[in-house]
């Protein structure tokens, strides 16, 4: 017991003698960690926001809307009228049939008004037609095209 004894004591008084982190020194370490995370977690997010592309300070869904277009196909042509209020800056054209898919881009204004013949680069089964506007973003001009307005040739 008595050589039990020693190495107890032995054993205090080498703990009390050890110090620690201040705790200014762990408030500061905390707070940088956190900072550090936070910054980390708003550049990943950023990722994930656009900016909205407006056009007459109507947002994009309201804009797409108001789109008006007719399309029809013969001889191997597209033919758009433009028959709504907006221009249209340029088309995505989806071509589906033979079980592929193929998109050509039209870059063209079509005037309010005004029509276009567009030759396709193959036939299909199906065409749908995609209007793209031109709309801004804060101080830059930006294109916008409208996924959920398309409409099928006839």
């Amino acid at each position: 017991m008595y050589l039990g004894n020693i190495f107890k004591g032995q054993f205090v008084r080498y703990s009390m003698n050890k110090k620690g982190v201040s705790p200014v020194i762990a408030t500061v370490l905390l707070v940088a960690i956190v900072v550090i995370l936070a910054v980390i977690i708003f550049l990943w997010a950023r990722g994930f926001t656009e900016e909205i592309v407006q056009k007459s300070g109507k947002p994009p869904y309201q804009v797409c809307d108001e789109i008006q277009f007719e399309a029809n196909v013969y001889n191997g042509q597209l033919q758009i009228i433009n028959t709504g209020d907006i221009p249209l800056y340029n088309l995505e054209i989806k071509i589906k049939g033979g079980g592929s898919e193929t998109v050509q881009k039209w870059e063209s204004n079509i005037g309010i008004g005004k029509s276009e013949n567009i030759p396709l680069d193959r036939s299909g089964d199906q065409v749908e037609v995609f209007p793209v506007f031109l709309g801004t973003t804060g101080n830059t001009r930006k294109a916008h095209t409208c996924t959920d307005n398309g409409k099928i040739a006839e």
